[in-house]
């Protein structure tokens, strides 16, 4: 395994155990419009299944690794919204917390961007 994939890896693992913990936490918290709650119990954890599920099987189909990047894609756009708003005091919040969301997620789009590219041009190549 290269070191970035193993890299990954690990990040992908503790991002789906923090996603989940928070989602835990999130079903029994008050507060918050329904829309965060689905980005936090709902969105989060998906995607980061969905990356881990991403890093750990190359082969995926391409149907799965569309979905996967819809997911992180919808998953960074809903974290970067809501720290707009918490910015832009339509929410009460820290606005920097929903960005540590979205590192894991911007660093799986990349890396799952960067296997994309080189599976296609080593198609070309042969």
């Amino acid at each position: 395994m290269r070191p970035l994939t193993v890299v990954m890896l690990v990040l992908a693992a503790l991002q789906l155990a923090f996603s989940g913990l928070t989602a835990l936490v999130g079903l029994f918290a008050d507060g918050g419009d329904p829309w965060q709650r689905v980005l936090l119990v709902v969105v989060h954890p998906l995607s980061a299944a969905g990356l881990l599920i991403a890093v750990v099987l190359p082969g995926l189909g391409t149907r799965a690794f569309g979905l996967v990047m819809v997911l992180l894609l919808i998953s960074v756009g809903g974290d970067v919204a809501v720290s707009a708003l918490i910015a832009g005091g339509a929410i009460k919040g820290d606005w920097w917390l929903p960005l540590i969301f979205s590192a894991v997620p911007i660093a799986g789009i990349a890396y799952l961007s960067g296997r994309l590219f080189n599976v296609r041009s080593s198609m070309r190549n042969s």
